[in-house]
């Protein structure tokens, strides 16, 4: 899920931890919702020739929504594990190696470039001239994050989990504002940044919920001993603050946040 760094193409040292962690990342984390699909259409028109690039693509989380569009999908991740995870769930997903600051495919070729919770990780300069490269005039670039701090006992979790981290750069627990990914940003190249929204629910148990953060880079990082400490207490305050146990459903809400942005035709003055 992570870019590659771009001096000498090696992998981020937090991707080399999530390499491990394809499984973890594929069973906890969220999925997106219907309703972004349905917002994309919105966005663009998806024809039989639209080509789709889902950047830094994990195990293929977004690409599952994006395969609906009926177009063709290809799929950027720079760790091996991953790639070989969204293989095997998506086997029409044409899969690639590569990094958003190394993206290998030829300019102006792509109508539509998705990123599902990653642009914070990029050399977001970088990633966007890569961008400005492969995005053809007139085409799409959507950046999406699931926020997990809709109510009152998911901010305290954040709170309990801030320390952590604020110990591993670039990962962040709080709301992404797009700052940091809009670094960079070529307003010569693209239109203005459109924010979209929406809060959703997702059926959890204890045990997801459990997989869900140690797939987190900053938890991942731990060594087993604190990691499993770290585990113990996220499941000790939901306990508390939802009244679940372990095997019991219950309902987690997120907030699905969007900008997109359009690539000009031509050049701003």
């Amino acid at each position: 899920m992570l870019s590659l760094v771009a001096k000498n193409e090696k992998l981020h040292s937090v991707a080399v931890e999530w390499d491990t962690a394809a499984e973890l990342y594929e069973q906890g984390r969220p999925d997106y919702p219907l309703e972004l699909l349905e917002h994309l259409k919105t966005l663009c028109e998806f024809g039989e020739t639209t080509s789709i690039v889902d950047l830094a693509a994990g195990t293929g989380k977004l690409s599952r929504l994006l395969v609906n569009t009926g177009c063709a999908v290809t799929a950027v991740e720079p760790s091996r594990e991953m790639r070989a995870a969204l293989s095997r769930e998506l086997p029409t997903v044409t899969v690639k190696g590569g990094s958003a600051e190394a993206i290998p495919l030829d300019d102006n070729s792509v109508d539509v470039v998705a990123v599902g919770e990653a642009f914070h990780w990029f050399d977001s300069p970088r990633a966007w001239q890569e961008l400005v490269r492969i995005v053809r005039p007139g085409g799409l670039v959507v950046a999406a994050w699931l926020h997990r701090n809709v109510t009152d006992w998911q901010q305290q979790l954040l709170a309990y989990l801030r320390p952590y981290a604020q110990a591993v750069p670039n990962a962040d627990v709080d709301d992404v504002d797009g700052n940091r990914s809009l670094q960079g940003f070529p307003r010569n190249e693209f239109a203005s940044i459109q924010p979209w929204s929406i809060v959703y629910e997702q059926p959890y148990t204890m045990s997801r919920l459990r997989q869900m953060y140690e797939s987190y880079s900053f938890i991942s990082l731990l060594k087993t001993h604190e990691r499993n400490k770290v585990l113990d207490g996220i499941e000790e305050l939901v306990r508390r603050e939802v009244g679940v146990e372990q095997d019991e459903i219950f309902s987690f809400p997120l907030q699905l946040a969007t900008w997109s942005t359009v690539r000009l035709k031509g050049r701003l003055a």
